[in-house]
């Protein structure tokens, strides 16, 4: 049948079904009216296979849609199925909307082996549009009715009588400049050359870019044409493109017209091709680029459009009127008019107020920032502005507004979620947003997404936002000059006297040292133990900690607790408190109030961070402000700790203390005096140790090596001493419990008791830190004593 088609018959071909399984979207229009001849559109079918559904309906719409410019010829559509519609589309609908849409166009049906039911089901779609229907119960029969269908198709109509020609209506192109057409978005200034009247092509567009354009006045216009200029065929010309119109303005809502397809030809009566649509009116006509016929790189080539319509209410409703310039309204976030950046990740969002309008691309998807109004007073506003010169995928699309009134940490309200388009305003390139009045302290901006920039990095630019102070507040006269704070007295401070006594790691240290560097070798879980100046009590109810950028590994969640017992005491909790992951800009130094509290210690007990992998914490320098309580003796500046008075350990080797007992000969490496470490030792084992030449000896306190925290660290442990042998009996001195941190003075960690005098003394190990397998790791003993008076 397709050999036997004439040379000027222009043919397309339309497949569904034949890609996936199972997919009702799966259409394609293979072949372009006219892109191919009969030869390669027979090549190309027997290419094809049979997978998926029969969407009739949807098949039949598109395929309408490639008629749109040719309007008035001799068109048909030739439908070829097996089966009926599959996809709950209705074809008879299909079928009068092509009618309706005076495309000139009848749709013939070969039906192969369809049944009666099934042919009754689709037969409505050529009796609708003056088509005609074709049984085909085998391959000779399909041939025949294909035959049918050329000579049906190819028929040329009947000479018409002389008559004049009727010459169309005049029409105004409402898209044109010299009508009153205007670009409001574009992605860039480019897209002016598409009706500027001109009809000189540019090919810097690409698939995937919108425009928006007003009619004159911004006022409402009904329209039912559209056309494109197509001089010559190129794979770069436009193939499919979608229109949307709208009422709300350049960012608003859009509603699609539809898509359409053009033709990769030049018609020869006139080179523009013309879609034509049920009427639509609107005040703004969006224009979507698609695809282009086949060019790499998706770069589209555009030349003139045109809009055909007329004013929605009469002529008076388009003439030219004298756009008003918008109220005066103040930038209430403008650093010049006392706007101010209270909290960010980092100082770079101090630019998005600044007035300078210069790009930075250094943000995160995520990240959030807190801004005050002039004096932290409460102001009221209800338009937001973002700063959009060109498109970029890392510009952002969406973000959140938050309002509040208890400070840069407090709670906070949403405004609203708004989506920024990725495209310039031609008008201004400020971009806004309303919202319902609103009355706060404080705004945050919190970043959701960009255009599609990989690794979340987002590009901002200058932020406004328009309002006044609130109803019944006193405007300031200038920009308030806020009094120093108060003289406060870091009483954790090296410099003040504060000593960190007990600690996982030596490097806790640099944690009140005044020098503010970072350090990352923190973990979830740890706790260290700090003095204020001569262990005396001090009173205090601020702790404070640095935060100098936003950081996963940041310190998020910890608890203070306070004793008066020593570093390995009993401690009682002040409290748990959230640390915020950003930056205050007034201070980097984040502080947590409380009621007052009076002791000779604090403990600080790491719970969490913000997200890091591992339990690893980024800390800075802390701080705790107050001062000695009340009663309390001042001690001296720098004071020098009196030297230990001397004690004898009696279980050392020097001193003549022996292993007699033990699982294993590790156990002597406890009190060799070398300090090393060994984790061979076992929860259960114990060890038997005489004094010298195993006479009885006086002794009240008993010492354990701890250099650092670790799972496998010594916890529990019990004590006995005997006076027969080394087997015993043995009666208890008690149960200890080791701390798993190292302490600063000295890293052996003490356990007194009242005092004992025995010949033999034994060590159980009853638990560890929990490391897995009931490992213990041990370093030296020391016992402290006398022998006992004869």
């Amino acid at each position: 049948a397709l050999r036997a088609m004439p040379s000027d018959a222009r043919l397309g071909l339309l497949v569904y079904g034949h890609r996936r399984a199972r997919d009702c979207r799966d259409i394609e229009l293979v072949s372009p009216i006219g892109a191919d001849d009969a030869g390669r559109l027979a090549a190309q079918i027997r290419g094809l296979q049979p997978r998926g559904e029969t969407p009739i309906a949807a098949a039949i719409e598109q395929a309408a849609r490639s008629f749109a410019p040719l309007r008035g010829q001799q068109n048909s559509i030739v439908l070829v199925t097996d089966g009926v519609e599959e996809c709950k589309g209705d074809p008879c609908a299909a079928a009068r909307a092509v009618r309706a849409a005076g495309l000139d166009l009848k749709v013939s049906i070969v039906g192969f082996t369809l049944g009666a039911r099934e042919r009754q089901a689709i037969e409505c779609v050529a009796r609708e549009t003056g088509g005609a229907y074709y049984d085909a119960a085998d391959a000779q029969a399909l041939t025949n009715a294909l035959t049918q269908v050329r000579q049906q198709v190819t028929q040329a109509p009947p000479a018409p009588a002389a008559m004049p020609v009727p010459q169309p209506p005049a029409r105004v192109n409402i898209l044109a400049r010299a009508n009153g057409g205007e670009l409001l978005a574009a992605p860039s200034i480019i897209w002016a050359v598409v009706h500027d009247g001109k009809e000189d092509q540019d090919s810097n567009f690409q698939v995937g870019q919108e425009a928006v354009f007003a009619f004159r006045g911004e006022q409402p216009y009904t329209f039912d044409t559209f056309t494109t200029l197509v001089t010559a065929t190129d794979p770069i010309n436009l193939r499919e493109f979608e229109l949307l119109a709208g009422d709300d303005g350049p960012t608003g809502t859009f509603r699609s017209i539809g898509v359409f397809t053009a033709q990769n030809l030049q018609l020869l009566r006139t080179p523009y091709q013309e879609f034509r649509f049920p009427p639509v009116t609107a005040r703004y006509l969006k224009v979507r680029l698609v695809s282009n016929h086949g060019r790499a790189g998706n770069w589209v080539a555009l030349r003139e459009m045109q809009l055909f319509g007329e004013p929605a209410v009469g002529p008076a409703a388009a003439t030219a009127e004298i756009r008003r310039a918008p109220p005066a309204r103040s930038d209430i976030l403008a650093q010049a008019a006392g706007g101010e950046l209270l909290a960010a990740p980092s100082v770079i969002w101090g630019k998005l107020h600044d007035g300078k309008e210069d790009q930075d691309s250094n943000f995160q998807v995520g990240q959030e920032a807190v801004f005050a109004f002039r004096g932290e007073q409460p102001h009221t506003f209800d338009t937001f502005t973002i700063l959009v010169t060109e498109t970029d995928p890392a510009n952002l699309r969406e973000f959140e507004l938050l309002a509040g009134d208890e400070g840069p940490a407090g709670a906070f309200r949403s405004i609203g979620v708004f989506s920024v388009q990725n495209l310039q305003l031609l008008r201004t390139p400020y971009q806004e947003f309303r919202f319902a009045p609103v009355t706060a302290r404080y705004l945050k901006v919190k970043l959701v997404s960009n255009h599609g920039r990989s690794g979340n990095w987002i590009a901002l630019r200058e932020f406004r936002l328009f309002g006044r102070l609130a109803d019944g507040v006193a405007a300031p006269t200038a920009v308030p000059v806020r009094p120093p704070a108060p003289a406060r007295t870091n009483i954790l401070a090296q410099a003040a006297g504060g000593e960190l006594l007990a600690a996982p790691s030596a490097i806790w240290a640099q944690m009140n040292d005044g020098k503010e560097e970072g350090n990352s070798n923190f973990r979830v879980g740890q706790e260290a133990v700090f003095a204020f100046r001569g262990e005396q009590p001090h009173a205090f109810d601020t702790f404070a900690t640095l935060v100098t950028e936003t950081d996963s590994a940041n310190l998020r969640e910890f608890e203070l607790l306070v004793g008066d017992d020593g570093p390995t005491g009993a401690f009682r909790s002040i409290g748990v408190f959230a640390v915020q992951n950003v930056r205050l800009a007034r201070t980097p130094y984040q502080e947590f109030t409380f009621a007052p509290v009076t002791a000779r210690y604090l403990k600080v007990r790491l719970v969490s961070n913000h997200g890091r992998g591992g339990d690893w914490v980024v800390l800075r320098e802390m701080q705790v402000f107050g001062q000695p309580a009340a009663g309390a003796v001042a001690a001296a500046p720098a004071t020098a700790r009196p030297a230990t008075a001397t004690r004898i350990n009696i279980l050392g080797q020097a001193n003549g203390g022996e292993l007699l007992a033990a699982p294993a000969p590790v156990w002597a490496k406890v009190n060799d005096g070398k300090d090393e470490s060994d984790s061979n030792f076992r929860v259960g084992q114990e060890g038997v140790f005489a004094f010298r030449d195993e006479r009885p000896h006086t002794f009240h306190t008993f010492a354990t090596l701890v250099v650092e925290s670790d799972a496998a660290n010594l916890r529990e442990f019990e004590l006995l001493v005997a006076d027969e042998s080394p087997a015993g009996p043995f009666r208890s001195i008690g149960a200890f419990a080791a701390q798993n941190l190292r302490l600063h003075r000295t890293p052996y960690q003490e356990f007194t008791f009242a005092p004992v005098t025995a010949k033999y003394l034994k060590v159980k190990l009853v638990s560890n830190h929990g490391r897995s397998g009931g490992w213990v790791a041990l370093r030296e003993f020391q016992v402290f004593g006398a022998p006992a008076a004869r």
